[in-house]
C-alpha cells in the first residue's frame, strides 16, 4: 500500500496562519466582553499557538534527527553574517534588529575564520601566496615523483676500434618528507621542509639500434632541510594586490652523490623571492619573482637561478579548489674551481595543473602534475600531500 509524505509546516508559516484565525474574531469579542475577558482570551490564545509550535518543532526535530531544542520563537534569529544593532535612545524591552552584513569593496574579500578554512584560501597557502594567521600551525605530509628520459651521444670503445652510440638514461626521482608552517605575529610565518630522497637510474647504451650494455643503480640520503620566513608586505587594497616577501635557506645536510648516482643536493642555497596575489572570487591570480643562489663546495659551486611563476587557482566550490601554472627557472653554467664550464646551463619550464578538497575541519588532501616544456625540464612530476592544522 502506498503511502503519501505531508510536508510538516513550518513554525513561522503556522503561527502566522493562526495568528490571523484568531486575531479576526478578537474584534467582534471585543464590542461584548470585558477587558479582563479580552486578555484572558488573549493569553489562552497564545497558549494554545505556543503549545502547537512545540508539537511542529518537535516533528520537524524527529524528522531531522536533530535532538537539540531550538531557539524559542521569541527571540529575533540573525541571517548568516549579521550583527545585532540597537538605537541608543530604544525604550527598554524594544526588540533588537539585526543589520546586514557590511558588502566589501569590488575585487577584494573578506577572509573570516570559516572562510579562512576554504580550500580556496588552503590552496593558496600551500602554494605560498598566503601566510598563515597567528598561532596555526600547518603540517603537511609529502609525496613527489619526477620522471627523466634523455638520450645523448657517446663514444663506445670496442677491442679493435672506437665508434658513436648512444647512451639512454631513465631516471626515477622520489622524495618524501614533512614540510609546514607557523603562523607568526606581525603578518609574518617560519617554514621548514624535511625531505628525504630516493633516485634509481637505468643507463641503457646502443649502437646502430643493438643494445650494448645495460646498468641499473639506485642512490637515496636524507634530502637538503629548508627553513625560511616570510613576511606580508602590502594588502590588498583597489587595483593594488597582497605582496610577500620570503626567504630560504636550503642546507647542505643532503649527500651530493650516492652509489654513483648524483641526487641533486648538499649545496647552501639562498633563494629570495617576492609574491603578488590578487584575489576576486572565485579567482585568484599569483605571481612570483625569485633569485637562488648556491655557495661553493668542494670546488663545485651551481650556478645562479632566476625563476618566474605565473599562476591561477579557482574555488569550485567551498570545499574544492582547481589550480594551473606556468614555472620558469633559468640556471648559469656550473663552476669548477672558480672556472665557469660551458653548456652547463639549463631553461626548465613547467605547466602544473593541481586539484585540492577539504577532507575535514583541519585537513585538506592536494594533488598536482606538471609537464615539461624544455628539454631541460622533467618528463613530468606527480605531488600528493596532505596538510593539516593545529592551533597553539
Amino acid at each position: 500500500m502506498n503511502t503519501m509524505e505531508l510536508p510538516i509546516p513550518s513554525r513561522k508559516s503556522l503561527a502566522f496562519g493562526i495568528a490571523i484565525s484568531l486575531g479576526a474574531i478578537d474584534p467582534l469579542l471585543a464590542a461584548e466582553v470585558s477587558n479582563a475577558e479580552l486578555l484572558q482570551q488573549i493569553k489562552d490564545r497564545d497558549a494554545v499557538i505556543n503549545e502547537l509550535l512545540q508539537r511542529v518543532d518537535a516533528l520537524e526535530r524527529q524528522a531531522s534527527g536533530n535532538s537539540a531544542p531550538r531557539a524559542p520563537a521569541s527571540e529575533p534569529r540573525p541571517y548568516p553574517g549579521q550583527a545585532p544593532v540597537a538605537s541608543d535612545d530604544s525604550p527598554p524591552g524594544t526588540t533588537v534588529a539585526w543589520a546586514q552584513p557590511e558588502q566589501p569593496a569590488p575585487g577584494t574579500v573578506v577572509v573570516d575564520e570559516r572562510a579562512a578554512d576554504r580550500a580556496l584560501e588552503r590552496t593558496l597557502t600551500i602554494e605560498g601566496a598566503l601566510l598563515l594567521p597567528k598561532g596555526v600551525i600547518e603540517v603537511a605530509p609529502y609525496t613527489d615523483y619526477t620522471r627523466r628520459d634523455a638520450e645523448f651521444p657517446i663514444l663506445l670503445g670496442f677491442e679493435d676500434f672506437t665508434t658513436v652510440g648512444f647512451e639512454r638514461v631513465k631516471r626515477d626521482e622520489f622524495t618524501s618528507g614533512l614540510r609546514g608552517g607557523i603562523g607568526l605575529p606581525f603578518a609574518s610565518q617560519f617554514e621548514f621542509d624535511i625531505p628525504y630522497r630516493y633516485v634509481k637510474e637505468n643507463h641503457l647504451r646502443t649502437f646502430n639500434g643493438f643494445p650494448v650494455d645495460n646498468s641499473s643503480e639506485h642512490g637515496d640520503s636524507i634530502g637538503d632541510i629548508r627553513i625560511g620566513i616570510a613576511k606580508t608586505l602590502l594588502r590588498q587594497e583597489g587595483w593594488k594586490p597582497d605582496l610577500l616577501a620570503r626567504f630560504t635557506w636550503d642546507t647542505d645536510t643532503g649527500d651530493s652523490v650516492n652509489n654513483g648516482i648524483p641526487l641533486g643536493s648538499g649545496f647552501d642555497d639562498f633563494r629570495f623571492s617576492f609574491t603578488g596575489l590578487k584575489r576576486q572570487d572565485p579567482l585568484a591570480f599569483t605571481a612570483t619573482v625569485s633569485y637562488q643562489h648556491s655557495l661553493e663546495k668542494n670546488d663545485l659551486q651551481p650556478g645562479d637561478e632566476f625563476g618566474l611563476s605565473l599562476g591561477t587557482s579557482m574555488a569550485s566550490s567551498p570545499s574544492t579548489s582547481l589550480s594551473v601554472a606556468l614555472v620558469q627557472s633559468f640556471r648559469d653554467d656550473f663552476k669548477i674551481d672558480g672556472s665557469r664550464v660551458d653548456g652547463t646551463s639549463a631553461n626548465t619550464a613547467q605547466l602544473l595543473f593541481g586539484a585540492s578538497s577539504v577532507l575535514g575541519r583541519h585537513t585538506l588532501l592536494a594533488v598536482s602534475a606538471g609537464v615539461g616544456l624544455t628539454e631541460d625540464s622533467p618528463d613530468y612530476t606527480v605531488n600528493i600531500s596532505l596538510p593539516v592544522r593545529f592551533w597553539w
